[in-house]
C-alpha cells in the first residue's frame, strides 16, 4: 500500500471512470465488466486473491508486511467499468533496523476497476486507513492516526 497525494489520486480516477464510461459507451456490446469468480491481483507492493466479494492480501517492502482480508461491493457496472466499495482489515507486522513491533488497519475504500478484457482489469481504490501500531521491543509506544492509502493494480481473472 502506498499513499499518495489526494489530487493526484482523484485525477486518475476520474479519468478511469470516464475512460470506462466512453470505452463501455463505445463498444456498444455486450459487458466485458463481469470478470470470473476467481482472480488473481498484482498491486505495488502486493498479491491478492479474491474469490467473489472476499480478497485475501499480502503485502510486503523494507521490512514490514501486511496480511489482510477485504470485502467489496459492487454500487455500478458499466459495460466495462465498475465502481466499487468495501471493508478492508489488515494485520501489521514490522522488524526495520529501528523499530519492531505489530499492528493493525482498518481501511474503507471506494474504487473503481476497468476492464481491459473479460479476463484483466486495471483498478484503482483510496480510503482512509485508521492505523494503530505499537513497539514489541519494550518501549511500551503505540502510534495511531489515519493516513489516505491508495491500492493500484491489475486483476487477472479466472
Amino acid at each position: 500500500m502506498k499513499v499518495i497525494p489526494v489530487k493526484r489520486f482523484l485525477i486518475i480516477g476520474l479519468l478511469i471512470v470516464l475512460v470506462g464510461i466512453d470505452h463501455g459507451i463505445a463498444a456498444g456490446k455486450k459487458s466485458v465488466a463481469s470478470g470470473g469468480d476467481f482472480g488473481l491481483g498484482f498491486g505495488y507492493p502486493y498479491v491478492s486473491v479474491r474469490y467473489k466479494p472476499l480478497e485475501i492480501k499480502y503485502a510486503v517492502e523494507s521490512g514490514v508486511e501486511v496480511y489482510g482480508m477485504r470485502l467489496n461491493f459492487n454500487l455500478l457496472k458499466g459495460k466495462s467499468f465498475r465502481l466499487y466499495t468495501g471493508l478492508e482489515g489488515d494485520y501489521v507486522s514490522f522488524n526495520t533496523e529501528d523499530l519492531q513491533g505489530t499492528g493493525e488497519v482498518i481501511l474503507p475504500f471506494l474504487g473503481s476497476e476497468l476492464f481491459l478484457s473479460r479476463k484483466m482489469s486495471f483498478y484503482m481504490d483510496i480510503g482512509p486507513g485508521m492505523i494503530s501500531i505499537r513497539d514489541t521491543q519494550g518501549y511500551d509506544e503505540s502510534i495511531s492516526g489515519v493516513e489516505l492509502i491508495t491500492n493500484i493494480g491489475v486483476w487477472l481473472y479466472f
